[in-house]
């Protein structure tokens, strides 16, 4: 977790450069992306290092924070620009909490959920 963490702060410039150059969406996009994949690949890991790389590409890859603080400013009127700022970062926030909380919920569906969800399955495998 904190290798991500590491990565993000290395890379959020770079990110913000990026966003510059050729516009918000398209980086936001890519960060969307980017955790789709890297959190699946994360979770389908079968070694010890498969997980460290898919952590670390996952932080360096993902710049959606700062852009989209960028483009909430951009988008809204200059008194709402604070109330924009707020939003994305309580957004954030609430992500970074309801995500594992929903994660720690879902896991090890195969032996919780034995009825849905077949010891045999991929949930069974990569629980």
């Amino acid at each position: 977790w904190v290798l991500c963490w590491v990565c993000r702060c290395l890379t959020s410039t770079l990110w913000g450069i990026a966003a510059d150059r050729i516009g918000r969406k398209p980086v936001v996009v890519f960060g969307i992306l980017s955790v789709v994949i890297f959190n699946t690949l994360f979770g389908l890991s079968v070694t010890y290092w498969m997980a460290i790389a898919t952590r670390f590409l996952l932080g360096a890859l993902n710049g959606l924070l700062g852009p989209m603080k960028a483009y909430a400013i951009e988008v809204c009127r200059p008194e709402h620009e604070p109330l924009a700022l707020s939003l994305v970062s309580t957004a954030w926030g609430i992500g970074l909490i309801i995500g594992p909380a929903l994660g720690g919920y879902l896991a090890l569906p195969a032996e919780k959920y034995p009825n849905i969800f077949s010891p045999d399955s991929l949930f069974g495998r990569f629980p």
